[in-house]
This record gives C-alpha cells, structure tokens and sequence, in this order.
C-alpha cells in the first residue's frame, strides 16, 4: 500500500472524527456496539476515503457530513418493522403525525448510486394518509406512539397523536398488542391483567370501550431510554377524557387514563 500524504492523514482524521461523532449522535442508546460497532466504522471510513481520494477531495464539506449522517443511520439496527405505530415530524403547524411503519431502509430514488436509503416510509393516519420519508433513525424525526404522559412535555406528543377525523371503532375482538387499533383507543392499553367485572366495566363497554375505572391493564410506556416502548401495569382511572388543548395545539378526547404502579406516576391520557 502506498504511504499516505499529509493531506491523506488529514482527511482521514477528519473522517476518523465525523463518522465518530455521528455514531454518537445517531445512536445513543448502544445499539451498534462492540465488534460490529468497529466494523461498521471501518467500512464507513474506507469507503468514504476511497470516494473523496479518488476525486482529489481532501477536505470535508458539509454535504460530505450529511451524506457521513445518512450512511451512519442507515448502517444502524432498525428501531422499528413494518405495521410499527409511531409519530413522525412532518414540520408546518402540527409538526408530528401519528401512522405506522411502511417500510424500513428504503432507497431513495433521487440517489443514483444506490447507497443512500431512507431509514423508513411511514404512511400517516387519515385524514392526510400519505407516505413520509424518513431520512435518519432519530428521536427527532420518528418516535414510538405510546402512552405519552410519563415525563414532563409529553402529552404535547399525546395531541399530536390525537385522531384528527371521526374513524371507525375498532371490534376489540380484531384488535392485538401487537397491532392497535387508529382510534383513540390506540394509545394504547391493550391487554387486561384482571378484569373487573361491575358497573363501571359494563358501562365502558356499552359505550364502545374494552376497559372501565378500576379495570387492571399494561400500557406501552415510553422506555428509559425515550428511544423505544415497553410495558409498564396500571390501573384505569377514567374513560374518555377530555385533554385540553395547550401551547397552540388542540385538545381531544382520549380513551383512558392509566394511574402506572411503582410510584412511576400517570401513565398518561391514551
């Protein structure tokens, strides 16, 4: 192999640097780590030099960083598959919408080369019900669609996440863990611990809900890290509340509200 040129070593500290820094950013929680995290970074940096070498390009553009940022999240373990629900930030006046996961690590069409992929197609709930690209796994542009409520901001996701038409309900019978129902009542208890049976429960179900006040259920929660969901017990406090509208944003009519056990606090208006 032949020696390096200072202007080499140079761009491949700055490479070394970048690619560092955005694994860091794009991925906080660890997901990429150890031996596969090296090769990664390894592969990165050798293509990315080879491309900029060969063009005589020995310095770093802010283009170049970008297309750095698009390769790291792609090269990252998806947070989410197909028919996941999320919310994703589409900007404008109601910066998130709530839909699911269409696909992961799709191409972009505009990208001639091939390499550059969005990391996902998310296809929004109606009524605009259309496909979003994705351009990185991040908390920034797409999240979980959980019980927001457990941290402080978060039921301003809760209103993002409001339905914004009239939907169908969803039979209780169709409706799983693994995929909730677009309704209200997708945010998002989904299985019953104890059922209780008595007249609040009558009365929930009467009116079109699963659970009632005092019915035990598991909520999907935001997870410690705020990357991703998990299952947290609790108790229905109320059906059908009224979340008011804060900051701007319209309020709504959410299904329950969930006091979490273990002291964790509200498992927030769903």
């Amino acid at each position: 192999m032949a020696s390096l040129t200072p202007s080499e070593v140079r761009l491949l500290e700055s490479l070394d640097d970048a690619i560092t820094a955005e694994l860091a950013a794009c991925d906080p929680a660890g997901r990429l780590c150890g031996p596969k995290r090296s090769a990664v970074k390894l592969e990165l940096l050798q293509n990315f030099f080879e491309m900029l070498a060969s063009n005589n390009r020995l310095t770093l553009t802010a283009a170049d960083r970008g297309r750095i940022r698009g390769a790291v999240s792609a090269s990252l373990p998806a947070r989410f598959v197909r028919r996941d629900r999320v919310v994703c930030n589409v900007g404008g006046a109601r910066p998130w919408e709530a839909g699911v996961v269409h696909a992961v690590h799709e191409p972009d069409p505009d990208d001639g080369s091939g390499r550059r992929k969005f990391a996902y197609i998310v296809l929004t709930d109606p009524p605009t019900a259309r496909l979003v690209s994705v351009p990185q796994d991040s908390n920034d542009l797409i999240r979980a669609e959980v019980c927001f409520g457990q941290r402080a901001g978060a039921l301003w996701f809760t209103r993002m996440s409001l339905p914004q038409a009239a939907r169908r309900r969803c039979d209780a019978a169709r409706c799983s863990d693994s995929e909730r129902c677009s309704e209200s009542e997708s945010c998002r208890p989904a299985r019953v611990a104890a059922p209780r049976r008595g007249a609040a429960r009558e009365a929930a179900c009467a009116g079109g809900r699963r659970f009632g006040v005092g019915d035990r259920v598991s909520c999907a929660v935001e997870d410690s890290s705020g990357l991703l969901s998990d299952w947290a017990a609790g108790t229905v406090r109320a059906v059908d509340v009224l979340l008011k509208g804060a900051g701007g944003m319209a309020g709504g009519v959410v299904a329950y509200d969930v006091r979490l056990d273990g002291g964790g606090g509200d498992g927030g208006e769903g």
